[in-house]
């Protein structure tokens, strides 16, 4: 019974100021018990401030910088060492929660001492925060940097592969984190100035800007996580792919077929199956490539000219414009080089009739091909198996770019 009053009597409201904003922290906390809401023992949970309701009066609240780091997983949840909790009890001062970098403490008597009364000393107990944050500033820049060292420097082909507006929301997200950082440090240098005598207090922001400032990064995380796992599930079922047999697009670029040259006599696929992606073929659309086409072709083919058995890899790249394709045929190269360069040996091509060409071999001696000509990239890879004459790399490399178009 008394948990339900208890319960019935609190009020549930968000702070319209971020953690370090301290004037404007304090200020709303005494406003609030103005009103008859004072901030509850561990008050603050999943942003939200709990406050214990009751007869308005005038209370005081102060925050300080905590010295130590805080976090879920710490035994004090945050909180002041025993010396330090002593000393605001002794002063009439009582510990409720930390937010953020502060911790928060409450003295209901106006006639009370200060917590701090050397603002020296208040204005040197920022310097742990500061470091902290400036921590933290480093942890944020390592991300960009790790993501250039995944995509092996291939931001065109990460781009492309994640696509562009999930790219756009990543770079969002890392560049409001960067900002807000920035914008704390600001305050926290500014009000050490101000504690000293040396400044005017920080300007305050406006609960409308901070509350527009906590909702961007929220819808921005949502749409980010949504778009990953939509792009996670079509990869993991497969919804994307469709058999070469049932496939009603056309195929812009040269096939196992036209590869062997001549008429066709006969065509068996050697290999089907939707997942081993054994003769299929999946269209994929970005702002930046508005045509992707992954093409995997497994067949015997007899042809008036030849037979040809084996398999053909195919990653087909329409680009928005000619720039972009040299980009995106440099990324391809650099990302299937850059981690191994010694398991890759260069081909030589000869001249061949697109804007870019290149070639390699990798330790399992399967030749890899990427041309580029205008808008179009290609990658590709072509096995031969059989007791027949196999096609040299400068024939099929040849066929490639010839069906690449003028």
């Amino acid at each position: 019974m008394a948990e339900a009053e208890t319960a019935a009597r609190r009020a549930y409201r968000l702070p319209p100021c971020p953690a370090w904003d301290v004037e404007g922290m304090e200020r709303w906390l005494e406003d609030m018990a103005e009103r008859g809401f004072f901030l509850a023992k561990d008050g603050f949970f999943a942003g939200f401030a709990v406050f214990d309701c009751g007869e308005p009066k005038r209370v005081k609240y102060r925050l300080a910088g905590a010295q130590n780091p805080g976090g879920f997983f710490r035994d004090d949840m945050g909180a002041p060492d025993g010396e330090q909790l002593e000393l605001s009890r002794r002063y009439d001062w009582e510990y409720l929660d930390r937010r953020g970098e502060f911790h928060i403490y409450r003295c209901m008597d106006e006639d009370a001492r200060e917590l701090n009364t050397d603002p020296e000393v208040e204005a040197l107990a920022l310097n742990a925060v500061k470091k902290r944050r400036r921590r933290a500033m480093v942890w944020l820049l390592y991300w960009p940097i790790y993501l250039l060292v995944m995509a092996r420097g291939g931001l065109v082909l990460a781009t492309v592969a994640m696509k562009t507006w999930v790219m756009l929301l990543l770079i969002l997200l890392l560049l409001w984190a960067a900002a807000e950082a920035f914008l704390e440090l600001g305050y926290l240098r500014r009000f050490q100035r101000a504690l000293r005598g040396e400044g005017a207090s920080p300007p305050r922001r406006s609960p409308a800007a901070y509350f527009a400032g906590k909702f961007a990064p929220v819808l921005l995380t949502a749409l980010l996580f949504a778009a990953l796992l939509h792009t996670l599930g079509v990869t993991l079922d497969r919804s994307d792919r469709v058999a070469l047999s049932r496939y009603a697009g056309d195929i812009p670029f040269a096939t196992m077929a036209d590869i062997a040259g001549g008429e066709v006599l006969d065509y068996i696929p050697s290999m089907t199956g939707l997942v081993a992606d054994f003769n299929t073929v999946a269209e994929r659309r970005d702002w930046l490539a508005p045509r992707i086409l992954m093409y995997k072709e497994y067949a015997d083919v007899t042809t008036t000219v030849r037979k040809l058995s084996g398999g053909l890899a195919v990653d087909w790249y329409e680009c928005r414009s000619p720039g972009v394709a040299r980009l995106l045929a440099k990324d391809i190269r650099r990302y299937a080089w850059s981690p191994f360069q010694k398991r890759y040996a260069p081909l030589e091509l000869p001249p061949l009739p697109v804007d870019c060409a290149a070639a390699w071999r990798d330790m399992t001696h399967i030749a890899t091909v990427v041309l580029q000509k205008g808008d179009r990239v290609l990658r590709a890879t072509l096995s031969q198996w059989g007791p027949e004459e196999k096609l040299t790399l400068d024939q099929w490399a040849l066929a490639l770019a010839e069906s690449m178009g003028g």
